[in-house]
C-alpha cells in the first residue's frame, strides 16, 4: 500500500514538474536568483513550510510533556493524600454527638 502511495506521489510530482518548468526570476530585496524553474520554486516553498510546521510541532510537544508531568506529579500528590486520608484513624461518634448536643443546647438557650 506504501509503494503504491508512493508511485502515485512520484507520477503527480514528475507531471507537476514537466507542466512548470517554465523558467523564472526569484527577487527577495537585494537577492535575485535568475532562471530557475518555476516547479523548483513551488517545491521548495512547500518542502520550507513543511520543515517549519515540523519544528514547530516538535516544540510544542515540548510544552505538552511539561503539562503530562505537571499533571502526573498532580496526581501522585492527589493519591498520596487519598490513601492518607483512608488510613486517618477514626474518631468516636459518641464523641461528636456529645459535642453536637451542647451546641444544640447552647443555641436553644440563647433563643430563649
Amino acid at each position: 500500500m506504501k509503494l503504491i502511495l508512493f508511485i502515485a506521489l512520484l507520477v503527480i510530482g514528475i507531471l507537476f514538474a514537466t507542466q512548470n518548468n517554465t523558467l523564472v526570476t526569484l527577487k527577495y530585496y537585494n537577492f535575485v536568483l535568475n532562471d530557475v524553474t518555476l516547479y523548483s520554486v513551488i517545491l521548495l516553498s512547500i518542502f520550507i513550510g513543511f520543515i517549519g510546521g515540523v519544528l514547530y510541532s516538535y516544540f510544542d510537544g515540548f510544552k505538552v510533556k511539561a503539562k503530562l508531568k505537571n499533571e502526573r506529579k498532580l496526581r501522585k500528590e492527589l493519591e498520596e493524600e487519598i490513601e492518607n486520608l483512608r488510613t486517618l484513624p477514626l474518631t468516636s461518634d459518641a464523641d461528636d454527638s456529645d459535642e453536637l448536643m451542647t451546641e444544640e443546647e447552647d443555641i436553644v438557650k440563647a433563643i430563649e
